[in-house]
């Protein structure tokens, strides 16, 4: 399925001997889908009952819209996406949550924040996953700057895995990684923590493979000596 006025991609997928659904949403691929992550402005949702980012609200509800009818409540649900298609996800799961859905996992890669600290708590408990590779930039977007008078900064829910080089990786629970100091972008573009490269899909998929066979997990305090 593709949208018409925000140009988002989202497959479906069905499994009706075992009664599972799938979505999976693309992630930014041209300048307007950029333009869509670059609208910071936070809007309240009627729907969900908190403020999130303009531009992924706008391309989620289209997408929402498109696919509703087509899912079956009576199924179990899991979501996942890339980069501004896994803001879409977290919005989605919202949306199906509020709509009768059991939605049984999301797990997102390279995910930019869509919501505030309020909103963080009122759906800390969601079943989300963020998975974030070394030094991909955009899960510390937008920065924790740019806050509004009336509605904070923006901030991550969900847990947090980061992958690492080599066979490395380091997990954060909930309450962890909502702290502003993981996702301070400036603090981390200081400490050249920072990559683009490391947020394309293509480097996910290869540092996730480096994994398949022999995984450890290293502490957070120590993520510094295994990003080279």
């Amino acid at each position: 399925m593709e949208t018409t006025e925000t140009d988002g991609q989202c497959i479906l997928l069905f499994d009706d001997t075992n009664k599972v659904q799938y979505i999976v949403t693309r992630g930014s691929s041209n300048l307007e889908n950029w333009i869509k992550d670059a609208e910071y402005i936070k809007t309240l949702d009627d729907k969900t009952g908190i403020y999130m980012h303009s531009g992924f609200l706008e391309s989620a509800i289209e997408i929402y819209d498109n696919i509703s009818s087509d899912l079956n409540t009576e199924y179990i649900t899991y979501l996942t996406g890339h980069s501004l298609g896994g803001a879409i996800t977290v919005i989605l799961h919202l949306y199906l949550l509020k709509d009768g859905f059991t939605i049984k996992q999301s797990v997102t890669f390279g995910q930019p924040m869509i919501t505030n600290y309020a909103g963080v708590c009122e759906y800390r408990s969601i079943p989300l996953l963020r998975v974030v590779n070394k030094k991909d930039l955009i899960p510390l977007l937008p920065p924790l700057t740019l806050v509004s008078s009336e509605t904070g900064a923006y901030r991550h829910l969900g847990e947090e895995t980061i992958l690492l080089n080599s066979i490395y990786y380091c997990n954060l629970d909930e309450t962890s990684a909502e702290e502003p100091d993981v996702s301070d972008y400036w603090a981390n573009l200081l400490k050249g923590e920072t990559s683009i490269a490391d947020h394309y899909i293509d480097d996910y998929i290869s540092t996730i493979q480096a994994k398949l066979t022999e995984a450890t997990e290293v502490a957070y305090s120590e993520r510094e000596n295994y990003l080279e």
